[in-house]
């Protein structure tokens, strides 16, 4: 009769603590409704409307702090249910045990043995609802505790780490401006992995690669719409705007995809003997050379010597012999945003399809910073086409020979610096 009252209470409680479990789970939910919504209202804030921008970083606030202490007292539910589980189910063997021995006790001489075991299994019962008693209150006290502290805060960042164990650099929320005509803002999971910019809709999606390569691209923040917190990620072949939920997470995001960029070179840089090593210790060397003497009358030579360095020394990257477009042998331009040499034939193109495109400067005529000539180094015409040439074969577009006709070497510059050849990192 003891164990049925027990049990009794027992059951009693448990249906308190489910109820109660649903109840707490129901908060939570709604909470997580409120925190998604208030989030978006202070996207949504005009920059220039700051009554608008008070009330909506307060309601995040607000929203945030409740979501927490929800979350808190929804993870206190669980604790207290999965704690019971053992004194749920030890009752029960019990109270079957009980049965049985009351059932069989005439007849089954056996049964007897089972005496000391059912002794065991109440001490050891007892021993359980004891230590669930004293986890219970341990875990009301921390609970109290923490509930008291100032939950409001944002803890969202994450830090750029390019040697993590599963290749993501970076990873959070932000929000993206479609390139439709609505111009309609998603927030969408964004991350950094594999030199690569990508996104998720949700988290089993396929990533939708946003940036193939980041040594091709840009970063910068962007002043120029009504949102707050923008930058735009920009690359020869589009431009991506978009948006974090707090200054701290925008200059964070374009910290990231700057050490991204600089990780890429870095992977991709040789041995200290390579041609392109070489060219940047002689870039550096002719800061201090050249000027023994006092006297005047060799600028004009001095000048020639650089302007034949700049030539040697941009030549010596692998596959800048040839001109990056067509091949044709000893190329005297380059494309200085690109890093390519080029023919005369193939600058002129170049020249036409604009200075946002393609900046081009003369190995001979033009003045070589040492500076410059170091970021000619970096690349190099036979790293530049398996990037934007990794694809060629798979589509109708032509490579130009030396031979070819002017617009065949226009049309190819045309839909290779617009985007038909998409960048590949292979």
């Amino acid at each position: 009769s003891i164990l049925t009252d027990v049990s009794c209470l027992q059951t009693s409680s448990s249906s308190r603590d489910v109820r109660r479990f649903k109840d707490v789970r129901k908060e939570f939910e709604r909470g997580s409704e409120n925190l998604e919504g208030a989030l978006a209202r202070n996207a949504q804030a005009p920059r220039g409307k700051q009554h608008e921008v008070e009330e909506a970083s307060n309601a995040l606030l607000n929203a945030r702090r409740a979501f927490r202490s929800e979350a808190l007292d929804y993870v206190l539910e669980i604790n207290v249910i999965e704690a019971k589980k053992k004194t749920d189910i030890l009752m029960a063997m019990l109270n079957l045990m009980e049965a049985q021995a009351q059932l069989f006790q005439h007849g089954h001489q056996s049964l007897s043995e089972l005496d000391e075991y059912r002794r065991k299994l109440n001490e050891e019962h007892t021993q359980f609802v004891l230590n669930a008693a004293r986890e219970k209150r341990d875990m009301e006290q921390r609970h109290a505790a923490i509930k008291k502290k100032d939950v409001s805060y944002d803890d969202s960042i994450m830090d750029f780490n390019a040697d993590a164990a599963n290749g993501i650099a970076m990873e959070g929320y932000l929000y993206k401006r479609a390139s439709n005509a609505f111009k309609t803002w998603s927030r969408r999971w964004f991350s950094i992995q594999k030199n690569q910019l990508v996104y998720q809709k949700k988290f089993k999606d396929q990533p939708t690669v946003v940036v193939e390569d980041l040594r091709l691209c840009t970063v910068k923040p962007s002043t120029e719409n009504e949102r707050r917190f923008c930058f735009e990620v920009v690359s020869p072949s589009k431009c991506c705007l978009l948006q974090a939920d707090s200054e701290r997470l925008q200059q964070a995001w374009i910290s990231a995809v700057q050490n991204s960029i600089a990780s890429a070179f870095q992977e991709h840089r040789e041995d200290p003997h390579s041609p392109r090593q070489r060219c940047s210790s002689m870039s550096t060397s002719s800061l201090s050379g050249g000027g023994g003497g006092g006297g005047g009358g060799g600028g004009g030579a001095d000048q020639e010597n650089k302007g034949c360095k700049a030539l040697e020394e941009v030549q010596a990257i692998p596959g800048n012999k040839q001109c990056c477009d067509c091949g044709e042998p000893a190329p005297d331009w380059a494309s200085i945003n690109l890093g390519i040499t080029l023919c005369i034939i193939c600058s002129g193109i170049h020249r036409s399809l604009g200075v946002h495109f393609s900046k081009v400067r003369s190995l001979t005529l033009d003045s070589w910073e040492p500076e410059l000539i170091k970021l000619m180094c970096e690349l190099g015409n036979t790293v530049i086409n398996r990037i934007y040439e990794a694809r060629i074969d798979e589509i109708t577009i032509k490579k130009p020979h030396p031979s070819s006709p002017r617009y065949k070497h226009f049309h190819f510059h045309f839909d290779l610096l617009f985007g038909l050849c998409r960048p590949h990192t292979k």
